[in-house]
Order: C-alpha cells, then structure tokens, then sequence
C-alpha cells in the first residue's frame, strides 16, 4: 500500500480530470485523448503484478506442480500481451485523432470483441509465433512497435526457455522413474515374490517417492545455520506437536530461557519413520524405547481393534520403565513422529530445573496411572501441568524457582516449597499386564533415570 498509493491516486485522479475535462469544455478533444494517453502509465503496475506472481510463485513451489508452473508463465505471458495489445490501440488513436493503424485496416468501426482480438492478435504476433497484415502507419506506432518487439524478444525468450527446462526436467525424472519401477517388477519377479508381498512393497516406494518429491525437509541452505538458530528452527517446527504432550506443552508455556533451551534440544532430536503398510511398530512384551506420534492423518491400528490416529501413545515409558502390552500395526503407509525415551531424558537431566520438574511430573503421572483398571499403551493422563515462577511477585529477578502444578491450578506456597525440596525414593511397584505376562515398573530417582543420579 505504501509503495503503490501514490501511483494509484495519480491514476484516479486522471480519470475524474478527463471526466471533468469532458464534462465542461466542449471543444477539448486534443486534452481528453492526452490524458487518456497518459493513462498508460498503468503498464508501469506490470512491475506490481509481476512481484506478486514472484511472490505468489514462491509461496506455491511445494504445492504447485510443473504443469502449474507452466500455466502460470503462460498466464503471465498473456497478461503481457494483453496490456501491449491495450497500448498499441491507445497510440492508434493518439492526439484524438483515429487516423493509425485501425482507421488504415478498417477496423474502426468494428464490434469491441473484433478490435480487441485484432490488437491481442498484433501484440501476440510480435512474439514471432504469429503473422498479421496490421503494420504501424505513423512514427508514434513505429516507435512503440520496436519498443514492443525489443521487449517480446528478452520475455517470450526467457519463458521459453524456462518452460522448456521444466518440461524437459519432468520428462527425464519420470523416465528415471518408470526404469526404476521396471527393474524392481524385474527383481520381484525373478525371485518368485508373493503378490501380496510384492503389491505392499510397490506401494510403499511409491509413497516414499511421493513423499521425496514434496519433501521440503532437504534444504542445503540450512546447514549454514548455527547450532542455536537450528535449535528454534525445529522448535518452531514441532512446537505444536509437542504441545501436545501435557509436561511438554507446559514447558512451552514457561518463559524461562533455561527451558527454552532444552525444548530446543528435544526439538532437535525428535526423528520420523516411515511404515509400510502392515509394518508392526511394538509388541506385546517389548521393552518400550520410544514415544510416537502418527503424523499428517497416518493411522495405526492397536491390539487389531483400535485406530490410533494423530495422538502420542507409550508415553509412559518417559517417566517409567514400562513393557509394550499390545501390538501397534501400520494399517497403510504411514510416517510416525519418534520422541526417544534415553535421549529425552539425556536432554531434560541437562537442565536442574526441567530434571526437578520432570521428576515431579513423573511422580504425580505414575500416580494417576495406578487408577487405572486396564493398562494400554495409547493412555492418555488428564494431568494438565503448568510452570510458575512463585517469586515473581515478590519482584525477585535472580535464580528464580520455578514450580511444577501438576493439577493445573494456582499452587500453594506451602504446596510449592513442599516441591522444591521434595525427595523422591525409589518406588518398585509389580503389576500384572494382559495375558500372564509381569513385569516390574521402577519409577527413577527423581529425574525418572536420567542418569540414575540422585538429586
């Protein structure tokens, strides 16, 4: 608005100027058609639509495919034509006078859609695509021809060239890739697979190579970032995701920068997997490792009974030991978000604020997890946490404690220095899991075994 208002009421204003100019005099044909010449300005905005195309380009090159990348140069090139095709009837009736090209042709008194076409016709054929017998009649036409003709050579060279490359680039990769498709039907073939077998894997590399084309996670350019600024990059990215997990998105919500740091670095050290489809994730009886998380509508069946769809399950093995007591399958081809279990907790022991919280956190989760009649590892804790600074209003900036309230509301004082000095003991607790199998959950030290250390 700012770069382009100035333009705009110069243009309005000669619109009302010509309309008064009309309106008042009634021999001023000589001034109304100068200010209707002057009106061309206008094409000066191609410089406007063309950032915007630029812009709106940029904004769609992950969405957009190369046909509608070749669409959009077409379009601008018709854009292009059309406002040359404008500017060469405008200098057919320069000066008020209807005596150029168009009164020459016999045009003149033709219906709009005609005169118009003929221009379009005239501008497109200065392309060298087209021949027409309408040639410039008068030094103002002749001048704006080899303007017009100057210009067509640099664009219509340039848009050819790049439509050329891109289709070229299409044709190569999708020969690339239907060789690539023959030598594994060869493969496949040759070594007697199932049909089902092979159908499941035909399936799964091409997703993947879906996926691979609108990836936008290869990105050379941001190796060249620094370690820190990488940091907020991915915490930014999966900020969201990892809201969802209740401890997680009450440290999101804290406006300590020690806390910040350390999201950063399980932001950093989050990982993805694709499943085929048919994939098992976990087992009944499995030491749990990781906590997962399907991504973009993937969906996992659990147990064979229960679709599993964008929430975060096995969550209990980041504050516990804990054995998988069902089975996860990729119902279809899917991609899963992995939080690790030893490199989470590698991260949060970092921090002696985050490790006391976590362990507070651990204590109240494993808790809640004890109500509950049938163990399963899509549990969801209905713990909402939250972070204070119980110092903060007593205007003490320094070395502040933070405070974890695992019941969602306002802690107490008496209630929060409880915590801060609270030592946690080591809890063994037997429980028996579906289907004859026991195994023992130890809640950790008080940083639930980051680092088996005491706090």
């Amino acid at each position: 608005a700012r770069s382009w208002l100035v333009p705009d009421l110069a243009l309005v204003g000669l619109d009302w100027l010509a309309l008064a100019v009309n309106a008042f005099s009634e021999d001023a044909s000589q001034v109304l058609w100068l200010l209707r010449l002057l009106r061309l300005v206008r094409v000066l905005r191609l410089g406007k639509v063309s950032r915007s195309a630029l812009n709106l380009k940029e904004a769609m090159q992950w969405t957009v495919n190369r046909r509608g990348s070749v669409a959009m140069n077409l379009g601008l090139l018709l854009l292009l034509n059309h406002m040359i095709a404008c500017g060469w009837w405008a200098f057919g009736h320069a000066w008020g006078d209807a005596s150029g090209w168009s009164v020459t042709n016999g045009v003149e008194d033709q219906s709009l859609a005609y005169r118009y076409t003929t221009s379009l016709h005239w501008a497109i054929s200065q392309l060298g695509v087209s021949s027409t017998e309408i040639e410039a009649t008068n030094t103002a036409e002749r001048i704006y021809s080899i303007a017009t003709a100057v210009i067509s050579l640099i664009t219509f060279s340039s848009m050819v060239s790049s439509m050329t490359s891109v289709m070229n680039t299409a044709y190569q990769e999708k020969e690339e890739e239907r060789r690539h498709f023959a030598a594994l039907q060869q493969y496949l073939k040759h070594y007697a697979i199932s049909a089902s077998l092979s159908q499941r894997i035909t399936q799964f590399v091409q997703h993947a190579l879906g996926q691979q084309r609108n990836s936008i996670s290869d990105v050379p350019l941001l190796t060249l970032l620094s370690k820190p600024l990488q940091g907020e990059l991915q915490l930014e990215k999966f900020r969201e995701l990892l809201s969802q997990l209740s401890f997680l998105g009450a440290l999101l919500r804290s406006s300590s920068n020690q806390i910040e740091e350390v999201m950063r670095g399980l932001a950093s050290a989050m990982g993805q997997a694709t499943l085929a489809g048919g994939d098992v994730l976990f087992r009944l009886g499995t030491p749990a490792t990781a906590s997962y998380l399907p991504l973009n509508g993937s969906q996992l069946l659990y147990s064979d009974s229960q679709a599993v769809s964008d929430i975060w399950t096995v969550e209990m093995c980041l504050w516990t030991e804990w054995f998988h007591v069902g089975n996860m399958v990729s119902v279809e081809v899917s991609q899963v978000l992995i939080l690790d279990m030893p490199t989470f907790c590698d991260i949060v022991g970092d921090s002696c604020i985050t490790q006391r919280l976590a362990a507070d956190y651990a204590v109240e989760y494993l808790a809640e997890l004890h109500k509950v009649s049938r163990w399963s590892d899509i549990w969801q804790s209905e713990l909402r946490p939250e972070v204070h600074n119980m110092f903060a209003d007593l205007g003490i900036n320094h070395a502040p404690k933070l405070v974890f309230d695992t019941f969602g509301g306002a802690t107490e004082w008496v209630e929060a220095i409880h915590r801060l000095s609270l030592k946690i003991e080591v809890a063994r607790n037997r429980v028996s899991f579906n289907g004859n199998l026991e195994a023992d959950l130890n809640l950790k030290q008080p940083v639930l075994a980051i680092r088996g250390e005491e706090s």
